[in-house]
């Protein structure tokens, strides 16, 4: 099994403030205190409130996330065969999975061509 460790620096990696927000809170920071340790090392102000909706909702969502992907991983590659497809848009190879590939009856493998985080991505710049 993976140590939590590993999986928070993986999940938390493209993001260094949620990481640093992780680290004040185990320290025993308030709010207050880590309003300040932001804008000193990365020269941005975040209101208390989101600093707590980070701690409270996002942080352990995106661990939660990266704890998924990894069992996932593991379940595929060491107890179940999976199948694996490219997405046609960023060309990563992901697990033909749901949490990956919506759903698409008229495909051969049963999911879309591209990717759930390419199609999000379009959806949000249009």
């Amino acid at each position: 099994m993976w140590s939590f460790d590993e999986i928070a620096e993986k999940a938390l990696a493209d993001e260094p403030i949620y990481h640093q927000i992780v680290v004040d809170k185990i320290d025993g920071m308030q709010n207050i205190e880590i309003q300040q340790d932001l804008l000193s090392k990365f020269g941005k102000t975040h209101s208390l409130e989101y600093i707590s909706s980070l701690w409270r909702k996002k942080i352990p969502n995106l661990i939660a996330s990266a704890a998924e992907d990894q069992l996932l991983d593991w379940h595929y590659l060491e107890v179940e065969k999976g199948k694996y497809k490219r997405c046609s848009r960023c060309g990563q190879i992901k697990l033909a999975h749901n949490k990956y590939f919506s759903k698409n009856k008229t495909s051969k493998d049963g999911f879309y061509s591209i990717c759930k985080c390419c199609r999000n991505s379009k959806a949000k710049k249009s």
